[in-house]
């Protein structure tokens, strides 16, 4: 006999995992452009990418994620400067009850200030010979510019950003997305871009990045 309670009520759906289709929905995008953000092609937006990888995460989509989103390196750098004994002592004191290891590592005692060198005199590393670190920064900066054309156009907005910001170029304009592109001459008129996303999809920025990268991924011979 069926209690009559149960009559007319559907079984709950059980939950299975996530698919595209739940991304897309979530996102409010097509399930092909779910497809070419989680395969990592291009023709996508930085702000769509965005949507459609925070999407993912929250629905624990059973896949890895695009490189953006994944756990970055962390450098724990110290840069102390101590002037008197006293903060020397002080430094050392945070370093060993922080870090063990590394403070294991330090010298019994400091070097006196005025017999060694400081970072604050050194200058920028690829660009002086007689900076401690001049060879893996011209080698670190070699690298990337040969990579420039294969990176995600998520990392070169952030590295542009960046590079903004140390430059002190001030937040993104018209004016400066023209200077960014260079002067090279091209086939038709520029494309007009009023913020960093868009001008991360013309073909401006595109040759621009294939020109930096032609002098260090082989493409043109050293002069």
């Amino acid at each position: 006999m069926v209690s009559g309670s149960s009559v007319g009520k559907p079984k709950p759906r059980r939950r299975g995992k996530p698919k595209l289709e739940d991304v897309a929905r979530l996102a409010q995008v097509g399930i092909a452009t779910v497809d070419r953000v989680l395969n990592e092609r291009a023709n996508v937006s930085p702000e769509t990418a965005r949507k459609v990888i925070d999407a993912a995460r929250q629905l624990k989509l059973p896949r890895s994620l695009p490189v953006p989103y994944r756990r970055g390196l962390r450098l724990d750098v110290i840069l102390a400067r101590p002037d008197t004994p006293f903060f020397d002592r002080l430094n050392r004191f945070y370093v060993a009850d922080e870090a063990a290891d590394l403070a294991r590592r330090f010298p019994l005692e400091p070097t006196p200030w005025d017999r060694v060198r400081h970072l604050w005199d050194c200058g920028k590393a690829p660009e002086r010979p007689d900076h401690p670190d001049h060879a893996l920064a011209a080698v670190l900066q070699a690298g990337l510019f040969a990579s420039l054309p294969t990176l995600e156009p998520l990392l070169i907005e952030r590295l542009v950003a960046r590079g903004l910001a140390a430059t002190g170029a001030g937040p993104f304009s018209a004016a400066i997305a023209d200077r960014l592109v260079g002067a090279a001459e091209l086939p038709r008129p520029r494309a007009l871009v009023t913020d960093l996303a868009g001008l991360l999809t013309t073909d401006e920025l595109r040759a621009a990045l294939g020109r930096i990268a032609s002098r260090y991924d082989g493409g043109l011979p050293e002069s």
